[in-house]
This record gives structure tokens, C-alpha cells and sequence, in this order.
């Protein structure tokens, strides 16, 4: 025969675990009406997982937070709203590490925590023009490049609000830059 015992032993040791770790899944989901919406949402949202196990958790994070989405729902006086996105299978602590943190360029792996995580009273509205953190109106005439300038006037804000200068910027160096392919 062409296999040896070797090959038929390694074929089987496969095909067997293979088998087992897919049991799990079928044994801990048969009854849950909630898999098939996760499996859609992971279809929707390319998630892959490297195993029937990390599946499994990613599931149960997914459940957790779809029950509250829903119990979110008939909250009445919400500002906001919920729902499921691409962050449903990400625990609320996996979320603040991976988007609440920056990198800083100085320290190359040091994380610093989210500026305002801690912040408990917010105006309900902020009249930059009042601040000074506003140039005067600028007019882009039939340039076309309504992007720059709304690009450089938020460049001039964030700059008065960070260094207490306001500068105003030029539109034209930044089309300046671009390329454009024809």
C-alpha cells in the first residue's frame, strides 16, 4: 500500500481532533437563537478566528453586548443611539486598550490613556468664533477646493486650541501638494 502506518496514523490523528474541536461549537450554540445573528454579523464584518475556542469567546462577548444594545433600546431621554458595528465582538476593556489610547512617537511602545476618559461635565455647546479660535471667512471662489480650506481652518483651530496662537494657514500650498493623475 502507498500510505504507511505512519501516514494513516497522522491521517486519523487529524481528521479525529479536527472532528472534536468543532463539537463545541455545534454542542454550546445548537440552542442559542443568537448564533446565527453573530455568524451574519461576522460574515458582514470578515472576522476570522484562529480557533473554535476564540470563536466560542468572541461569541459570549457578542452576546453580552447584543442583550445591551437591546436592553439600550427603550431607554427613554437617550442622546444616543446603539447598535451593532465591527467593535460587537470586542470586550469594553479590549475596546479602551485598542482605541482610547495613542501611541506617543518619543516613547515607541509607551500608551498614554484617552485625554478626556475621566471628563464628567461637557458644555452642551462651544461657539469657537467666540474663543478666537475661528480666521476670518475665507473665499475659495471657483477653485474647487472646498477640501483645503475646511482642512486648514480645522488645522488653524486645533492649532489656537493647542498653542493659544491662532495663524492663519494657506489653502494654496496645501493644493499645492497633491498630485493629480490624469
Amino acid at each position: 500500500m502507498a500510505f504507511s502506518y505512519r501516514c494513516i496514523s497522522l491521517l486519523l490523528f487529524v481528521l479525529v481532533f479536527g472532528l472534536f474541536e468543532r463539537v463545541p461549537t455545534s454542542v454550546a450554540v445548537a440552542d442559542d437563537p443568537l448564533f446565527s445573528v453573530f455568524e451574519k454579523w461576522v460574515s458582514e464584518y470578515g472576522r476570522v478566528y484562529g480557533s473554535v475556542t476564540e470563536k466560542l469567546q468572541r461569541f459570549q462577548v457578542f452576546k453580552s453586548n447584543f442583550q445591551f444594545i437591546e436592553s439600550m433600546k427603550n431607554q427613554p431621554g437617550l442622546t444616543y443611539t446603539v447598535g451593532l458595528n465591527k467593535f460587537a465582538d470586542l470586550t469594553n476593556k479590549e475596546f479602551l486598550q485598542r482605541y482610547a489610547t495613542y501611541k506617543t512617537r518619543r516613547v515607541s511602545s509607551a500608551s498614554t490613556p484617552f485625554k478626556y476618559a475621566n471628563l464628567t461635565t461637557i458644555p452642551s455647546s462651544i461657539d469657537w468664533r467666540s474663543l478666537g479660535a475661528v480666521t476670518p471667512v475665507k473665499d475659495q471662489g471657483n477653485c474647487g477646493s472646498c477640501w483645503a480650506f475646511s482642512a486648514v481652518g480645522a488645522m488653524e483651530g486645533i492649532n489656537k486650541i493647542k498653542t493659544g496662537n491662532l495663524i492663519s494657514l494657506s489653502e494654496q500650498e496645501l493644493v499645492d501638494c497633491v498630485k493629480h493623475s490624469a
